[in-house]
């Protein structure tokens, strides 16, 4: 039976903490070096580029470099998974999925070792579907087709590995996650995410529709925005699923955005393996619903959670110095190679203001990552 959930003593401590963290007023930093890198970047990237920085509720930094003007609308490529995870999360808060279903209860055209794919596996690239084959690219990219033709298209497709035992980046599994979505509410896919995100955030220039209106909307990577609406989503998620007051999704939803959603599989593709000449441990990111977990603190809590994407936007939040950050671009050249020299910027420059692991728990000590969420009744129901 549905039913909704009103915030535990796990999200009530998430707020509190949030609350005690906050300074009176914004802290000062010097920019100059953070400066010198951007106008780097915007030199070898022909859009140039927007960076927006919010600390503890203020706005602390905001600068276009180069030929972007400020909240330009532009494709925000992979960054629309973190979107797509919230809206997904959205129907386990109200009970309408669990992550642990598997999709086929909702896309009976799943059969054989498809039918035994979860959902958490479809939004966390450990379903087994490939992302480099030709009818991937061409069904993602059909604008003339619906998100049901799309996602019976992929059903026939194979699957690169079983399901659960290996993690391969690509949109096929997001994309049959949003026709399960859209068969477990009875409302489109953008219908869902205007009501379950994007109206809640007053989210103004955010939608599905880069290469225009479609029935096929690419969940994983079919976004645009501006640095300001996607600013305003990374507020609601360092805010522990509040924003500006208003509850947009519970603090266990958050938490089990924000964790490990992969379970200790092997690694077979993953696009920060690219990434080895900037970061040697960029290699062995793991991933949440939706984005990335990058750095870990002294207590190997995720500290710094990400989603870039190929044409260089790039929002990330570092929850350990209470940071959330918009790099706005089209550029397919791609910020990747500034986004490495940005981290260390911003961390030798800012100090961390405490741990900052994926979620308190109610005692108020911090819950270690073991492959899994944190929020138990994500994880063991979403049905309640």
């Amino acid at each position: 039976m549905k039913s909704t959930k009103t915030i535990s003593a796990f999200g009530a401590y998430a707020v509190l903490f949030s609350a005690f963290a906050m300074p009176a007023c914004a802290q000062t930093y010097d920019f100059a070096r953070l400066d010198r890198l951007l106008r780097r970047a915007a030199a070898n990237l022909p859009s140039g580029l927007e960076v927006s920085i919010v600390q503890n509720g203020q706005e602390i930094y905001r600068k276009q470099f180069g030929r972007w003007r400020r909240d330009r609308q532009g494709p925000i490529a992979s960054s629309t998974k973190w979107l797509s995870g919230a809206v997904i999360l959205s129907l386990v808060d109200d009970g309408t999925l669990s992550l642990d279903d598997k999709a086929n209860q909702y896309l009976p055209y799943l059969t054989g070792e498809k039918s035994a794919i979860t959902i958490r596996q479809l939004m966390s690239h450990t379903s087994g579907f490939g992302g480099e084959f030709p009818l991937v690219n061409r069904c993602l990219g059909d604008a003339s087709s619906t998100l049901d033709e799309c996602a019976q298209a992929l059903a026939k497709a194979p699957l690169q590995i079983p399901p659960g035992t290996g993690f391969i980046y690509s949109g096929a599994g997001m994309q049959v996650a949003g026709r399960v979505a859209e068969v477990a509410s009875g409302k489109d896919w953008q219908t869902l995410f205007h009501e379950r995100i994007g109206g809640p955030l007053g989210l103004q220039a955010t939608d599905y529709e880069y290469k225009g209106p479609t029935q096929n909307p690419r969940i994983s990577g079919g976004g645009r925005s501006t640095a300001s609406d996607y600013m305003k989503f990374l507020r609601m998620v360092a805010g522990w699923g509040l924003f500006e007051g208003r509850r947009v999704l519970s603090a266990e939803a958050v938490d089990a955005m924000l964790s490990d959603q992969t379970r200790g599989v092997p690694i077979v593709e993953s696009p920060f393996q690219r990434a080895a000449a900037y970061d040697p441990k960029a290699a062995a990111n793991r991933y949440g619903i939706g984005n990335w977990l990058e750095d870990l603190d002294e207590h190997g809590q995720t500290t710094w959670n990400s989603s870039p994407g190929v044409t260089g936007w790039t929002p990330f939040i570092d929850r350990s110095r209470d940071l959330q950050v918009v790099v706005a671009t089209e550029s397919f050249r791609g910020f990747l190679p500034y986004y490495f020299q940005m981290k260390e910027i911003l961390k030798d420059m800012m100090p961390q203001s405490g741990s900052a692991s994926a979620g308190p728990n109610q005692a108020g000590t911090m819950r270690p990552i073991a492959g899994a969420v944190h929020a138990k009744d994500v994880v063991q129901g979403g049905k309640r």
